[in-house]
């Protein structure tokens, strides 16, 4: 299987999804209506980009997404403040440069959840 269903965004009540080891080349834009979805493991495909529709999982709390081909450019989006655990890399060329992005892109996370935070508890300045 190399795509995943047609529909799986209508399943709103869905809180776990495992579509590891399906080389996948991009998430179908309608996973962005699994609004209840808690983990989400995308590993070992032959992902380019996160599905700008990621945002919308708001419920999501645990995010895997290890060895795939993402671009540096691949951030996970700042919309997911109930994110506690995150794992994404990359087998593109450049160690190094991978575990930069693998920093940046935690940090981004870090901020997002002191925001979601700050915001809980009426701090959030702009």
């Amino acid at each position: 299987m190399r795509e995943l269903p047609s529909g799986l965004g209508q399943l709103a009540s869905l809180t776990r999804l495992t579509a590891s080891h399906m080389r996948l080349k991009q998430l179908p834009l309608d996973v962005g209506g699994l609004v209840s979805l808690a983990h989400l493991d995308v590993s070992h495909n032959s992902l380019h980009h996160l599905s700008p529709t990621l945002s919308c999982l708001t419920a999501l709390s645990h995010f895997e997404a290890s060895d795939n081909k993402l671009h540096q450019s691949a951030a996970v989006p700042e919309e997911l403040a109930s994110l506690t655990a995150l794992r994404v890399s990359t087998t593109a060329a450049g160690t190094a440069r991978s575990a930069c992005w693998w920093v940046h892109t935690r940090m981004l996370c870090v901020r997002c959840r002191l925001q979601h935070l700050l915001l809980a508890a009426g701090q959030h300045r702009t």
